[in-house]
């Protein structure tokens, strides 16, 4: 299947055991080979206050994508390939 980016963008991000991550906010393309590379997920403003509020998905945790969501594992680390620290959900 061939999803178009904008399409990505607002998609549902849940584990495979069913609980609510956020949604797409965005993803980074690696430029030498022109495929994504990461995936940002945009936290609920419940889980804000809890947790962090983005969470940058790398594409081995990906374990489907549909037109309606994507399923990730359960032990999501945020990518330390980023400025951001690396935090375990």
């Amino acid at each position: 299947m061939i999803i178009k980016g904008k399409d990505l963008i607002g998609l549902r991000v849940e584990t495979k055991s069913g609980q609510f991550l956020g949604k797409i906010k965005g993803f980074f393309i690696e430029t030498d080979n022109l495929k994504i590379k990461q995936i940002i997920v945009t936290r609920s403003k419940l889980l804000d206050k809890i947790l962090i509020k983005e969470l940058v998905i790398g594409v081995d945790q990906i374990i489907e994508i549909t037109e309606k969501e994507m399923l990730v594992n359960d032990n999501i680390i945020e990518s330390t390939d980023t400025v951001k620290q690396s935090v375990s959900v």
